[in-house]
């Protein structure tokens, strides 16, 4: 059994708790940014490497075909520890998906 990173870049504009959008905070976090330049690599790809390396399945969204072959060239570097625990101090707790106990009380529209 394996664990899917749902909306593995931390989503964009996901209503939160209190049901107002959250801005994706992730893909300009100074942490994440840094350790992408040092690797020579987009956010978006330290992020899906970070996952992988903790054994998820990432399943990235896009339509674009230069963001697919950028997600599938996560596949050809991997971090250091340093860079691993950096990102996994990022933890907030805090939802950025809906809340599948308050389904009901959101627009499906």
């Amino acid at each position: 059994m394996v664990t899917e990173s749902w909306s593995p870049l931390g989503g964009s504009s996901i209503p939160g708790l209190d049901g107002k959008p959250r801005r994706n905070r992730l893909l300009g976090d100074p942490v994440i940014t840094g350790i992408a330049a040092k690797h020579g690599r987009s956010p978006a790809q330290v992020l899906i490497r970070w996952q992988l390396q903790s054994g998820h399945v990432v399943i990235p969204k896009s339509f674009h075909e230069e963001h697919i072959s950028q997600n599938i060239d996560a596949l050809d570097f991997s971090l250091d520890g340093d860079d691993f625990e950096r990102i996994a101090t990022l933890q907030d707790d805090v939802r950025v998906g809906r809340d599948p106990d308050r389904f009901d009380s959101y627009d499906h529209a």
